[in-house]
């Protein structure tokens, strides 16, 4: 496909109070190496994207040339109020496209163009753009429209605290259907283990640290499976509090070497403490 001549500007949602990720800022979450909000400017550029709004709360980051940082008000007025902000803070011609988009989807890359295009045809036909679409279910934080009907769009009420789908429903939106994967949002620890794996499988260095750490202990060779222990580590945080992260991979590690067990045996292991740490916490609450 080819990109769409129309020139293009973006506004990218990162706030949100990340509540099923412990208040982590989403955003800033590395995967493979890049923040998540990294991956997004990185996607846009990619497509051509050079204008950027990015919504949420004031980062120590240096942002890429023609991004530009803006809050909400009130601060958590919710996505329909973002986007409104968010567009407010371009400077485009009215059959310029917007694309709107989630910080929180790293794989989402790939679908940029083909949403363009999908846009780009369908203003040609009298709408107002495209929304991506997978499993027959919408995603209404991944959409692309003409730069007038958003500002159509925004007017009338805030729309604080209002659900992004009473914005989409302003709108005059065809579906482009992608995969399922490529819209996966790191909303669980669980989602987040999954994109890492999908882009890379495991933190940048942290494997030829363990190569060395392993010499250097003097257990080079040692059966490794870095994504169990990661997420025995995730699972103890979650769980239990942060200190109980290192005191469980030590437990585990410990308790591999006196049974003498393999990979499988370590992965297994840390399954299951993972998932007695996170029993501990639903027995807490």
């Amino acid at each position: 496909m080819s990109q769409p001549a129309r020139a293009v500007s973006a506004v990218v949602l990162a706030g949100g109070s990340s509540r099923r990720l412990d208040g982590t800022d989403k955003p800033m979450l590395t995967v493979a190496g890049k923040s998540l909000l990294q991956r997004t400017f990185d996607s846009l550029h990619s497509a051509g994207v050079t204008s950027i709004a990015v919504v949420g709360p004031e980062r120590e980051l240096t942002l890429p040339d023609g991004v530009v940082c803006v809050q909400e008000s009130p601060l958590g007025a919710g996505p329909a109020a973002s986007t409104l902000c968010g567009v407010a803070a371009l400077t485009c011609d009215g059959d310029d496209l917007v694309i709107v988009l989630a910080a929180d989807l790293p794989l989402v890359g790939e679908t940029l163009i083909p949403l363009m295009t999908g846009a780009h045809e369908a203003i040609a036909r009298g709408h107002d753009g495209a929304m991506l679409r997978a499993d027959g279910h919408d995603q209404y934080l991944a959409h692309c429209a003409r730069y007038s009907s958003l500002v159509r769009a925004s007017q009338g009420d805030a729309m604080v605290n209002a659900p992004m789908k009473q914005l989409i429903e302003r709108l005059d939106l065809v579906r482009v259907d992608v995969e399922a994967d490529q819209v996966l949002d790191t909303d669980t620890w669980q989602a987040v283990a999954e994109a890492r794996r999908a882009l890379g499988g495991q933190m940048t260095g942290i494997s030829e640290w363990a190569q060395q750490a392993s010499v250097i202990a003097g257990v080079d060779g040692l059966p490794l499976d870095i994504d169990a222990i990661l997420e025995l580590a995730r699972d103890a945080a979650h769980g239990i509090e942060r200190p109980a992260a290192p005191v469980s991979t030590f437990i585990l590690g410990y308790a591999a070497a006196t049974a003498g067990l393999d990979a499988a045996g370590v992965a297994a292991l840390a399954s299951e403490l993972g998932r007695a740490a996170l029993a501990q916490n639903n027995d807490a609450e």
